[in-house]
């Protein structure tokens, strides 16, 4: 998506190719019958009972299950029509699509998969049914699209509600060549939370980071998670993610879980970035008075945020000027914080030769390639 901040010519820098690692890729199912193979017979069950009144009765539908979903919708849709299957299909749901018209078109050297289908897990209140899924998607992913195309690496998904479940998930395929990442689904609950010390002790153990992706807020029995009040309007909830995000970073921080996990990396995704110097700045501020309430943090909480803390790049902030989005990823330190992102197959996608052509090429480098790297260590 082309903005005032980057339609601004960059000379040489613009055209020249480079590696691009995009950490936001999402591969869509076109029925949830695609993971019955990964599942046994009793979560099958338990995930399509058949009705036992007649076809016409409307009531029937209750007892057929679906994922959680959150309660505000995009108006005209999220996904890019270009991306639909030339056989049909949902956008994002065909392997051979994604290899055409992203890899190869923008020379993507690794994609990170986040499951498409399941932002709102986090809202489901049943915690075995929530692993029975990520488990079965997983599998689904792994040998699906992994398997097939070596460049896409999965995001692998563990239900938030058990965290023993969880690691025992992360303890099953951590060490798999093609997962480089824990995802953890939004739910309304800080995530600096000590209940989830099982989820990062497991990361940290095989080396992998933790994300999370701006979706699930309101799915199922999750709240809205706005800070004050239920909103009317889609263009509130999608305006006010980036609050989401600031109050997980605070919590991380706060309780300690970089104290406890030093080798911990967290990742932000599609929840903004615009909002983390402010944030270190006050959260800075506060610490020097406050500090005696958590003598745990041995540092301020902007050096723990710039050590542990990442975030992806779209959607892409877009100042005024292409100067003041450089002055941005100067304070910021994108150099080190922020990593690239398409949102593939969404139609807020945003396209590799379009986004940070004001960005110097040493800056440019360390966004499309190098700070990912060193996060997912592809080796």
């Amino acid at each position: 998506m082309e903005t005032k901040a980057q339609s601004v010519p960059a000379g040489s820098s613009s055209e020249t190719k480079s590696q691009i690692i995009d950490a936001d890729i999402h591969p869509r199912m076109n029925a949830l019958s695609q993971l019955h193979p990964y599942m046994d017979e009793h979560w099958r069950k338990r995930r399509g009972v058949k009705p036992i009144s007649g076809a016409k009765d409307h009531n029937t539908a209750r007892n057929v299950f679906t994922n959680p979903k959150r309660w505000y919708y995009h108006p005209h849709g999220a996904e890019r029509p270009d991306a639909i299957p030339p056989d049909g299909g949902r956008p994002g749901s065909d392997l051979t699509t994604l290899q055409k018209d992203h890899l190869d078109a923008y020379g993507i050297t690794h994609g990170i998969l986040i499951a498409g289908d399941l932002f709102g897990l986090g809202g489901l209140p049943d915690a075995d049914m929530a692993a029975a899924l990520a488990s079965a998607n997983n599998d689904w992913i792994l040998n699906e699209w992994c398997a097939k195309e070596p460049r896409l690496k999965l995001a692998m998904m563990v239900g938030p509600r058990d965290a023993s479940l969880a690691a025992k998930e992360i303890e099953r395929i951590g060490g798999h060549p093609s997962v480089v990442q824990v995802q953890i689904p939004e739910m309304d609950e800080l995530l600096g939370n000590r209940r989830f010390n099982p989820i990062y002790e497991a990361a940290e153990s095989f080396g992998l980071p933790v994300a999370m992706h701006g979706a699930g807020e309101s799915a199922g029995v999750n709240t809205p998670m706005s800070p004050v009040g239920i909103p009317s309007y889609y263009i509130e909830v999608h305006t006010g993610v980036p609050v989401i995000a600031q109050a997980h970073v605070i919590s991380l921080i706060a309780e300690g879980v970089f104290e406890r996990f030093p080798k911990l990396k967290f990742i932000f995704q599609e929840m903004g970035y615009a909002w983390m110097p402010s944030l270190m700045w006050r959260f800075d501020q506060e610490w020097r008075s406050l500090r005696a309430e958590v003598p745990w943090l041995k540092r301020s909480p902007g050096e723990y945020m710039l050590e542990h803390v990442r975030f992806t790049s779209q959607p892409i902030a877009e100042p005024p000027t292409a100067k003041q989005h450089l002055q941005l990823l100067e304070m910021m330190h994108a150099d080190k914080t922020l990593m690239f992102a398409s949102d593939y197959p969404h139609w807020d996608f945003d396209n590799p030769r379009h986004v940070f052509r004001e960005a110097p090429e040493e800056l440019r480098r360390r966004i499309f390639y190098e700070n990912a790297e060193e996060i997912y260590q592809f080796g």
